[in-house]
């Protein structure tokens, strides 16, 4: 390490946006497991105080709720990466620890001139174990947010179709420019379309004009859209599992439900006999776990191939530079 702050590092790509919802979490946990599984040596770093990659990484039990992260980023201190139980995917978690690492940095604003760069100097010292370091950011908290792309040297922005999604995505454009400041290398990767149910061509055209038009025409947008698929996403949550460890139990998943399905007919055949029966609200919830894993897998398969495409047209740019 040298004297220089830290800022830019090297395959370090923040995911975020300024609202939540819009899958950080699911992408980095997706694109991270999957390049771990290809052979990349990953690290995955929860900045958000919610915590939501340890339950995608099945680490709800064990997460330090970002306790870590306050220990040792105020000071500038190395990462310790545990793993995430997956070989070559090792993680940071986050959680609501880091609401007070926002106030110590905070106060840290008017007597230390490089504040901004404590998260890249913990990364730094570590970089060397990694091929990629994926940051998932908060959708608030602009002190966090701005250690994350003060670190970073690329930005994916994943955003919805909805309005609040894309005011958030501007807020983060703003936040990009200003973090510049301390970050001049900083380059937007591109915009992943999200929450799009996979028939909606017009939709996804509609909201790839609205992305250009906000952020100034130039924006790079990813052809690959992660869909709408709210069963998926619980059921990954539920199991700690990512969609595409999921993929091979999807038959299995499938013909369970259609024997509950089978099984509560007989059920409602029986009771309604002697008279209406009430549905029983814990069944319709059990029955409504529809996992569309297999598509929602094969999402993150597109986008993580394509994630590598962009990222490696961009470093060979900047060797040419």
């Amino acid at each position: 390490m040298t004297d220089t702050p830290a800022a830019g590092l090297a395959r370090t790509v923040a995911v975020i946006n300024g609202k939540g919802g819009v899958f950080k979490s699911s992408i980095v946990s997706s694109v991270g497991g999957l390049l771990a599984e290809a052979g990349w040596r990953v690290l995955l770093i929860d900045a958000d105080i919610q915590g939501n990659l340890a339950e995608d990484l099945g680490l709800a039990e064990v997460t330090d709720e970002g306790r870590h992260q306050l220990d040792v980023i105020p000071s500038g201190l190395p990462l310790h990466p545990v793993t995430s139980g997956r070989e070559r995917l090792d993680v940071v978690c986050g959680g609501e620890l880091l609401e007070d690492l926002d106030a110590v940095m905070s106060g840290r604003q008017s007597r230390d001139p490089q504040w901004m760069h404590g998260l890249a100097k913990s990364i730094d010292a570590v970089q060397d174990d990694y091929d990629l370091v994926l940051i998932d950011c908060p959708p608030g908290f602009p002190i966090l947010q701005t250690m994350a792309l003060v670190a970073s040297r690329y930005v994916v922005i994943p955003t919805r179709s909805d309005s609040g999604s894309r005011k958030g995505m501007r807020a983060v454009a703003r936040r990009f420019e200003a973090a510049r400041a301390y970050n001049p290398d900083l380059e937007l990767l591109g915009v992943v379309r999200t929450g799009i149910t996979k028939s909606a061509k017009r939709i996804r055209d509609e909201v790839r004009r609205e992305i250009q038009d906000d952020l100034g025409g130039s924006a790079p947008v990813f052809q690959s859209v992660i869909r709408y698929a709210e069963g998926a996403a619980k059921t990954v949550r539920d199991l700690g599992k990512l969609p595409h460890e999921l993929e091979p139990d999807i038959d299995r998943l499938e013909r369970a439900r259609l024997q509950r399905l089978g099984e509560r007919k007989r059920r409602e055949k029986l009771a309604t006999k002697g008279g209406k029966r009430k549905a029983d609200p814990s069944e319709e919830a059990e029955i409504t776990l529809t996992p569309s894993l297999g598509g929602v897998a094969q999402d993150y398969a597109e986008l993580t191939q394509e994630f590598l495409d962009l990222l490696t047209s961009a470093e060979e740019g900047v060797e040419s530079a």
